[in-house]
């Protein structure tokens, strides 16, 4: 019936005119055209307006109907029936409701606002409504029918709508758990998202009716669903940041918006929380419509960030078949309100769980290829680490094996020549403890703490003085433990290189920060390295290898004047 009454916004107690049923529009009265509601505005500007629907019965038999009313933005009802017979007759009080009235204290005991009334056989009557609103929008739902058509109605509403509330709680119960079974953070906060949607449903179900608020708390069941709302608002920011974060599309400066926002959101949370003057009234009430719009703005940002930059598309699809709508019933109107309830549950789930079904689809394909990958760095690893062993081996028998031998021959010498065969062993003492130091196994250490005992070590046992400089503040640490074992190993190699060809009487070892990328640089005094007139020897093609594996951008430079390596990666990812 929404779009055959007249509506007066205000206060008409004690207006005499509407007494009696006129054929004309009473004064002050407009017509409201819109099927779907009787949109009053805000309630801290309307808190009040009178709805009139003149009612003719063409019959020869009386006509008992159920005036109903959904109060999901109306907090209290009364009902008058007027009548054309006499013209001084006071009006047909029918009754009031508010949420707090019990149900058996009722005329018709269902959560809706329902009053029963009777219409005179060849009777013209005009029922006259007053509803009151604290909180939020005012906004009114009307229906008439007759006592067995709302008994039906009533039934199967009452059904569907406990469907739609026991749905949503199991999907909020499902996709956390399954996010917490599997370790899914990301279906972990849209669970925690949707619970919201669960709240509102309860909500949207009367429940709160009769939830016994404290009496000290300005919470309670005609300003719950603003607070829902805003709740809402800050849920959504953990899921968003989680999926930047998952497409390595994470910035500090993300961190700062989701902040501000999230404030934006807590502060009319606790007004609500406190009893409401006038002005908190207009700010939380103004404050859902912006802050939720500017949310969906945000959540459309990361959504079309993650296509352009991931080709992910399910969650940009997602947000326009709900949002989209949304948006457009809330500012295709001339009082911009944001309204859900046109939306059915059960297409929110069916949308969302197209949704969850992707994102875990993507995950578990993830994961595979994660496994697959750590297979082959783990084949590639043993390869290297077979090779290793085949260099050690081989420097035993080549290098440390000729020159002992070469020290027994200058020992055993008709004329043994002792200085020279002491030289030689103190030689292959140095050889053993460069050999021995690959061997030492220290991978559970930070790297910048390894890199430090490395240069350490190095000095022990060679004439060549090694320095280590961290400039990062430790940051380098944060690197996955791939990586850092990629660049321990890779430092490693390049020393034992400067000790047996580079001639050098200093290195330094340093490491940076800029711009989120971590760079080793170790440069020595030596001889210099060039890959045009020098052989690779398995050493270097190995250090290649690893920077492969590890993803390390591996750069060695070398001239006259010395040589210089440098090992680049992300600090992130």
């Amino acid at each position: 019936m929404n779009d055959k009454v007249l509506v007066y916004r205000g206060d008409i107690s004690g207006v005499r005119i509407l007494q009696t049923v006129r054929p004309t529009i009473p004064d002050g009265f407009l017509p409201n055209t819109d099927p779907r509601q009787v949109l009053v505005g805000p309630a801290y500007q309307q808190p009040q307006a009178w709805v009139y629907l003149p009612l003719v019965n063409s019959s020869n038999r009386k006509r008992n109907l159920v005036i109903e009313l959904d109060h999901n933005r109306c907090d209290t009802l009364e009902a008058f029936l007027l009548t054309g017979r006499q013209q001084e007759q006071e009006p047909i009080y029918l009754g009031k409701l508010f949420r707090r009235l019990p149900l058996s204290q009722r005329a018709i005991p269902g959560r809706t606002f329902a009053l029963p009334f009777a219409l005179a056989p060849q009777d013209s009557v005009a029922l006259l409504l007053h509803s009151h609103r604290t909180t939020g929008v005012h906004e009114l739902s009307i229906a008439i029918s007759t006592p067995n058509q709302y008994a039906i109605q009533h039934e199967q509403d009452q059904l569907i709508r406990l469907s739609a509330l026991s749905s949503a709680f199991f999907f909020v119960f499902t996709v956390c758990s399954l996010g917490l079974v599997f370790k899914h953070w990301l279906l972990v906060y849209f669970g925690l998202y949707m619970l919201p949607v669960a709240l509102g449903q309860l909500n949207y179900n009367y429940f709160f009716d009769d939830f016994p608020f404290p009496p000290w708390l300005g919470l309670n069941a005609n300003s719950i669903g603003l607070f829902i709302i805003f709740l809402a608002n800050c849920l959504l920011h953990p899921f968003g940041l989680t999926y930047l974060k998952n497409l390595n599309l994470y910035g500090n400066w993300q961190r700062y918006v989701v902040g501000i926002l999230v404030g934006c959101n807590l502060l009319p949370m606790g007004l609500l929380l406190l009893p409401l003057t006038p002005f908190t009234n207009a700010v939380v009430t103004n404050a859902s419509l912006l802050l939720t719009t500017v949310n969906i703005g945000w959540l459309f940002y990361i959504s079309i960030l993650g296509f352009i930059q991931k080709r992910e598309k399910y969650l940009l699809l997602t947000a326009m078949l709900v949002f989209l709508p949304l948006l457009y019933r809330t500012y295709g109107q001339p009082t911009p309100t944001l309204n859900y309830s046109y939306f059915q549950p059960f297409y929110l789930l069916l949308v969302f769980g197209f949704l969850i079904v992707a994102l875990f689809r993507r995950e578990l394909i993830s994961r595979q290829m994660t496994q697959q990958t750590i297979q082959l760095v783990q084949t590639k690893l043993e390869q290297l680490r077979k090779s290793e062993i085949e260099q050690i081996g081989r420097n035993l028998h080549d290098q440390l094996g000729n020159t002992l031998a070469s020290a027994l021959g200058y020992l055993t010498m008709q004329t043994p020549r002792v200085t020279l065969a002491r030289d030689m062993i103190l030689e292959a003492i140095n050889q053993t403890r460069v050999i021995s130091h690959n061997l030492v196994k220290d991978d559970e250490r930070p790297l910048a703490e390894k890199l430090d005992d490395l240069a350490e070590r190095f000095n022990d046992f060679s004439p060549i003085r090694f320095t280590y400089d961290d400039f990062t503040e430790y940051k380098l640490n944060q690197l996955t433990p791939l990586k850092q074992q990629g660049i321990y190993l890779i430092v490693q190699e390049v020393l034992n290189n400067v000790i047996k060809h580079s001639q050098a009487q200093e290195v330094t070892i340093q490491t940076f920060l800029s711009e989120e990328i971590v760079r080793v640089s170790i440069d020595d005094d030596g001889v210099g390295y060039s890959a045009n007139t020098q052989t690779h020897g398995i050493g270097i093609d190995n250090m290649y290898k690893r920077a492969e594996l590890a993803s390390l951008r591996l750069v060695i430079d070398g001239g006259p004047g010395g040589t210089s390596v440098s090992i680049e990666t992300p600090l992130a990812g």
